[in-house]
């Protein structure tokens, strides 16, 4: 019996030695897992990530059974784990993680530490913060509302701002946006119509959408976050765009080195039933090199969305090379590009009223018999067109109107180089100067508002 029992013994010890208290080898690594740190929570909200590590052997294979304790700061900024305290032991899964839930205590402030260790191994430290409660959520400048074409992702992504009662932005709270389950809506970049995304350090929550492939809107995207007024975006899905087309007077066109077209390049967008389509990105290409010029984002190409008219607008400025015509070319996806005809003129030397245009007069509420036009030319005495001139009458007492119904107006000058605009007189009797500019140069007209009768003539040039 005695031997029976000191085999026993002597088995169950060998047995114990044989096996190992963890599965794996010796743990020689703990590193953080992805997202743990850092983060930020609002007072008394669990963090969105649970802290955790992940605990692996040299040959990085993962060790379960390794008792991981997390410890929090016990006073100010801080938070308490499942246990209802600032620490907690967890021993790692199968996968080698050991996992610990964090809630914000009610004190705002960090960054502060908690540490995770374990016997042997180097601490892993997570770096938290206590943000103040939001008190506020506001859709970003832009966002709403927007309009795209079926398929395509909206111009500018979903996204809010959330910020506490000082108006300082709140990081770390979490948004969720919410499209139509069905009919015109669109998804998400994890490809549903729901997601959470949580505030960033400026206190925003963005996220990119795509349209469906339903035409129709607006309808309405929705964001929420706890305690916070939902905030409304406004969303239309366009129908497919078939036709671009210049707008009128954009092409062709020339102007002076160094300054702008006086037509920004313009095309209109439209469906197969000739409405407008909003939300297409046109993009505006000029040449590289040579006579060129400039968008208003001081490069060669721009992209410009079509607003509710179906209109891509750009404003272009010619640089200093004399030359053209060159093309200025108009492109979106699926549609047959448009061209644009541009000519950079060199400088004007030379600006002179046109014949018959000065001196002139005509009766009070008439218009002058002869448009007031001026020609300008370069330094060798060529025609220059697209050369801005404008015109100015004066603001009061004798003086008149052009065909814009206002005192100013500015003309640009045609292939022969000739700016003409009409004139008629006002009520007010006498003569006076109408002043034609192009940048430098200047002219100007004599005219005469003409009364009717004898004695005013002499009123107006002092024989009373």
């Amino acid at each position: 019996m005695t031997r029976l029992i000191l085999r026993f013994i002597a088995t169950t010890i060998l047995t114990l030695v044989a096996v190992s208290p963890c599965a794996g080898g010796t743990p020689t690594s703990m590193v953080a897992n992805a997202s743990t740190t850092p983060q930020s929570a609002t007072i008394n909200t669990s963090f969105a990530h649970p802290l955790a590590v992940t605990v692996k052997d040299s040959g990085n294979s993962p060790v379960s059974g390794i008792n991981v304790t997390f410890t929090a700061p016990a006073s100010g900024a801080s938070g308490l784990f499942s246990n209802s305290t600032t620490t907690i032991t967890i021993a790692t899964n199968a996968s080698g993680i050991a996992s610990a839930p964090f809630t914000a205590n009610a004190v705002v402030g960090g960054a502060y530490i908690v540490t995770a260790s374990a016997t042997g191994l180097t601490n892993v430290n997570f770096s938290l913060t206590n943000n103040s409660l939001a008190s506020s959520m506001t859709a970003n400048a832009s966002t709403t509302p927007q309009s795209a074409t079926i398929n395509t992702p909206f111009a500018h992504p979903l996204a809010v701002t959330v910020k506490d009662s000082g108006n300082s932005p709140v990081s770390g709270i979490n948004v969720t946006f919410t499209a139509p389950a069905s009919g015109a809506s669109g998804l998400f970049s994890n490809s549903t119509t729901i997601i959470t995304i949580a505030t960033n350090a400026s206190g925003i929550a963005s996220a990119p959408f795509t349209a469906n492939a339903v035409v129709g809107g607006a309808y309405i995207v929705t964001a929420a976050a706890t305690g916070l007024t939902n905030v409304n975006f406004s969303l239309t899905n366009n129908s497919l765009a078939s036709s671009m087309t210049a707008n009128a007077s954009t092409t062709p066109q020339s102007t002076t080195v160094n300054t702008s077209f006086a037509h920004p390049l313009a095309v209109t967008v439209k469906d197969s039933g000739n409405s407008p389509v909003s939300g297409v990105f046109v993009t505006f290409t000029a040449p590289s090199s040579g006579a060129s010029g400039l968008f208003s984002n001081s490069t060669t190409t721009i992209t410009i969305a079509t607003n509710a008219s179906g209109i891509a607008s750009a404003a272009f400025t010619a640089n200093a090379v004399v030359g053209g015509a060159y093309i200025v070319t108009a492109a979106a996806t699926g549609l047959t590009a448009v061209n644009f005809s541009l000519t950079n003129s060199a400088l004007a030397q030379s600006m002179t009223a046109n014949t018959g245009t000065t001196p002139q007069s005509t009766l009070i509420n008439s218009a002058f018999g002869f448009a007031l036009g001026v020609t300008v030319k370069d330094a060798s005495n060529g025609p220059l067109s697209g050369v801005n001139v404008t015109f100015t009458a004066p603001s009061s007492g004798a003086s008149g109107h052009f065909v814009n119904t206002t005192t100013t107006i500015t003309v640009a000058t045609n292939a022969s180089g000739i700016a003409l605009t009409s004139f008629t007189a006002n009520s007010t009797k006498c003569s006076y100067a109408v002043k034609a500019t192009a940048g430098t140069l200047q002219t100007g007209f004599v005219l005469t508002n003409e009364p009717d009768a004898m004695d005013d003539i002499l009123f107006c040039y002092g024989f009373e």
